[in-house]
């Protein structure tokens, strides 16, 4: 909200503009500058549901009908992708007032480019690639253990599950409470203002939900209904690990034009996850040996303790 009134000061957005917004609404780009900026500010939206350079194209030239836009906000990639489409048209792009840039460093060569074909200079905001790689890597650090692989490779590797599962629904209970106690003071130490609001009724009947509930259904049908063989559990944790791949194949597609203008940021990230990855599985061995955690417990311990970070830090 802060931010967005921000831009609305410093934009002159008003209810009289017209925002063209092809920005994903996963990203603070596409949710918080766009998006929020625009329904404070009482402008109009006309929205997205992604990126297809030719349809933009078609909106961005309109100026006498209600779509007539005033306002885009893209990033480096997308002004790229824009420019190839035109090619050597000639377009008028008077009543566009405001282009911005940003997510990305915009390049000087890129930044004239769009000067001569839109008309105007692109205004570039700065990026968030640095405090967002660290409240990325901090939010999967504060974040509670999710039961997915964990359980499966605590039960390969001959861990009590039954512990692996407690492990799971004790964190996630006290996440309730340390998150938004974690999450306001790294805000603080990073010199925010942002205002912390997490609604921890709606935590806890999500958890119930999406947790507990599954479990218990999960366990019931295993008692009664179902007969699972050893072969069939081995077939299940097989499905299971591949579903666990394809949330992070997917979660990468989703944000691929950031991937794309962030390329180089990428190949720092990959190589962090490893890392911080490791480091909690190094660090939760030596816990388990510190405390002379016995077998069974000490490879839920191990596993749930570092299961969450391979799909969670890559998404964040």
């Amino acid at each position: 909200m802060h931010d967005a009134k921000n831009i609305i000061n410093i934009w002159e957005i008003s209810e009289s503009d017209t925002l063209c917004h092809s920005l994903p609404l996963f990203h603070v780009h596409g949710l918080c500058f766009a998006l929020h900026t625009a329904l404070i500010s009482g402008a109009h939206v006309v929205l997205f549901d992604r990126f297809t350079p030719e349809i933009v194209l078609d909106i961005l030239k309109e100026n006498k009908t209600d779509l007539a836009c005033s306002i885009f906000m893209g990033v480096p990639a997308m002004y790229s992708k824009l420019i190839d489409v035109l090619k050597n048209q000639t377009l008028c792009f008077d009543h566009m007032r405001l282009w911005t840039s940003g997510s990305a460093p915009l390049p000087v060569k890129e930044f004239q480019r769009i000067k001569q074909i839109f008309g105007k200079e692109p205004v570039e905001r700065e990026g968030m690639s640095e405090t967002g790689i660290l409240l990325g890597m901090f939010l999967v650090a504060v974040m509670p253990t999710t039961i997915s692989s964990g359980v499966g490779m605590t039960g390969n590797a001959d861990g009590n599950m039954a512990h692996a599962l407690f492990v799971t629904i004790v964190s996630n209970c006290i996440a309730i409470v340390s998150i938004p106690l974690v999450l306001s003071i790294f805000l603080l130490l990073q010199q925010q203002d942002t205002v912390l609001s997490i609604d921890q009724k709606a935590i806890i009947v999500k958890l119930l939900i999406l947790v507990l509930l599954p479990l218990i259904t999960g366990m019931f049908l295993k008692k009664m209904v179902f007969n699972i063989t050893a072969n069939r559990k081995k077939i299940m944790g097989i499905i299971n690990q591949c579903c666990v791949i394809c949330i992070v194949f997917m979660s990468l597609s989703g944000v691929k034009e950031i991937l794309i203008s962030k390329s180089s940021s990428f190949f720092l990230i990959v190589p962090l996850v490893i890392v911080f990855h490791l480091c909690l599985l190094g660090f939760f061995c030596l816990v388990s040996r510190l405390l002379n955690i016995g077998k069974g417990k000490r490879e839920s311990v191990i596993f749930m303790g570092s299961q969450k970070t391979l799909p969670l830090s890559v998404m964040l």
